[in-house]
């Protein structure tokens, strides 16, 4: 929604746009100095993203070029599961039931931090986030038991469906 609260349209299409089309917004260096919760995505999770689309161990060896070799044989997980905070589910003909899972860690590690988690998802799509709340410690500064889980009404099945997860203090 842009600020007068109309959706905000593809320029190319006329369409509702995506948030592919969108993209991530303009940046706000003040959130930027103090970002609360971070999503940590390292290199690993690169290889096992790539694993999940298919890709095999010669393609991979071209991009991380350190001689290793990825045997995606032994990495679990799918597409979905690239700890990023975007969520962008396609339903196929199945039960209509996704889960994806995220790892976060807060930023704020001096002091005892909550955050719980408010959803904002179409119709026809139910959100479950597990846990809801999250608390944050000195000495407990990751939470990787974070799950989403996405079920799609039987009319939402085979389309492209885009949730925020919103995890406010």
């Amino acid at each position: 929604m842009d600020s007068a609260g109309d959706t905000i349209k593809d320029m190319s299409t006329g369409e509702a746009s995506t948030p592919f089309v969108r993209g991530a917004g303009h940046v706000d260096p003040n959130c930027a100095l103090d970002p609360g919760l971070v999503y940590d995505t390292g290199t690993d999770d690169y290889i096992s993203f790539l694993c999940a689309l298919g890709y095999t161990a010669e393609q991979i060896a071209v991009l991380t070029r350190d001689g290793s070799v990825t045997d995606c044989s032994t990495r679990s997980g799918s597409v979905g599961d690239l700890n990023c905070p975007a969520f962008s589910v396609v339903f196929g003909s199945g039960d209509g039931k996704v889960t994806q899972r995220r790892v976060v860690r807060s930023a704020k590690a001096t002091y005892t931090q909550v955050y719980t988690a408010t959803v904002t998802s179409p119709a026809g799509v139910h959100v479950a986030v597990e846990p809801p709340t999250l608390q944050f410690s000195a000495t407990q500064q990751t939470q990787d038991r974070v799950r989403d889980h996405l079920r799609a009404a039987a009319g939402r099945r085979d389309r492209e469906v885009h949730v925020r997860v919103h995890r406010v203090e």
